[in-house]
């Protein structure tokens, strides 16, 4: 005859049954401990992520601020400026812009119950995008969700002498000089602000500029102008081109190269000169 074995407990089951059914229970307090573990993981790292965020944000604002004092002494010979302006993108969504108001507190400054909401506006956003896209990695989304710069707008106002601030745009009337000018400004003004801020007790980091083919389409009468800017913002700059020399008195040192070549003999030569603000010689 067949033999049956019955396992008794909190209910009664053939072997068999129960074997199933204690598994099955097994799996779940693990699921469930493992859920438990990913929650406070998460919840840890969302703090973390909310602060990393928060301290980006302050030194964002701190390099737009560095970029403003220094274009502020800076201006073309007609007294033509530039100011940037950092500001929220105004078609946020609101979750991003509840998170991005109370990212906005640098995180030393902020209380528990603040920290608290930081990181539920934190969990909140990346909820939501695992919820549009659930096969994406736990990375991935949180690089998506939180990429402040995303968050941003740069708006650049041209300073004229006399004239309030002027929101730049295509519509604005400038030369060909001025518009290369407004360019060349935020770009030069922003290697210095980022190497002073790489350089905080002044012990000598770089402040290099690399213009490939430098001032194209600019007319030459506008050429000091733009190498006394980059002298002015205390940047050092290598710049290549055809027809530029450098050789103003506005630029107290260039080293430079000329590179000639000659197709048929299928070489090139190197002649270097050097520039001390007055005189240019030749380097043997």
């Amino acid at each position: 005859m067949p033999l049956a074995v019955h396992v008794s407990g909190p209910s009664r089951a053939v072997l068999a049954q129960m074997v199933h059914r204690v598994a099955v229970q097994r799996r779940r307090a693990v699921s469930l401990l493992s859920a438990q573990q990913d929650q406070a993981l998460r919840n840890l790292l969302h703090g973390r992520i909310a602060r990393e965020v928060a301290d980006a944000l302050f030194s964002a604002r701190e390099l737009v601020d560095r970029m403003n004092r220094i274009l502020k002494g800076v201006t073309s010979s007609q007294g033509i400026g530039v100011r940037l302006d950092w500001r929220p993108r105004g078609d946020l969504d609101p979750e991003t812009a509840t998170a991005l108001e109370l990212l906005g507190k640098h995180p030393d400054l902020r209380s528990p119950d603040e920290d608290d909401q930081v990181r539920e506006a934190v969990k909140t956003l990346v909820e939501q995008a695992r919820t549009h896209d659930p096969e994406a990695s736990y990375r991935s989304v949180i690089g998506e969700v939180l990429d402040y710069r995303t968050w941003h707008e740069m708006r650049l106002y041209l300073r004229r002498p006399g004239r309030s601030d002027e929101l730049l745009t295509r519509r604005t009337t400038l030369s060909e000089g001025e518009k290369k000018l407004v360019t060349v400004l935020p770009m030069a003004a922003a290697a210095a602000a980022s190497a002073a801020a790489h350089d905080p007790h002044g012990v000598g980091a770089p402040r290099l500029v690399l213009l490939d083919d430098a001032f194209a389409k600019v007319s030459e009468d506008n050429h000091a102008k733009l190498f006394g800017l980059l002298v002015d913002l205390d940047v050092d700059f290598v710049v290549t081109s055809e027809r530029l020399w450098g050789t103003h008195p506005n630029v107290p040192a260039l080293a430079i190269t000329e590179v000639l070549r000659d197709p048929e003999l299928r070489a090139i030569a190197l002649v270097h000169y050097r520039w001390d603000g007055a005189s240019l010689e030749v380097k043997a």
